[in-house]
């Protein structure tokens, strides 16, 4: 399945057990943060300012691509009013 959203690891400086961060991009444009904790076991967005809890968004990792999952795609189109 494509995605509309392009997701790469924040260049933010992380301290050793704070939280992952992820962009989450359309285009050139930055529309998201995604975060989750050291665990794995909090998952969050920020969306202009605003936090969002969630569930897992992310597919990947180690030598597999990041993705966004479908479900993730589906609630970043509700948040950023992108409904087909």
């Amino acid at each position: 399945m494509f995605s509309k959203y392009g997701v790469r690891h924040s260049s933010q400086r992380r301290e050793s057990f704070g939280p992952y961060c992820y962009e989450i991009r359309r285009g050139k444009a930055v529309v998201a943060l995604y975060f989750h904790d050291y665990r794995g076991d909090e998952h969050w967005l920020e969306i202009d300012g605003d936090h969002i809890e969630c569930s897992r968004l992310l597919t990947g990792g180690g030598p597999l691509p990041l993705r966004i999952t479908g479900e993730g795609s589906k609630l970043l189109d509700s948040l950023l009013g992108d409904n087909p």
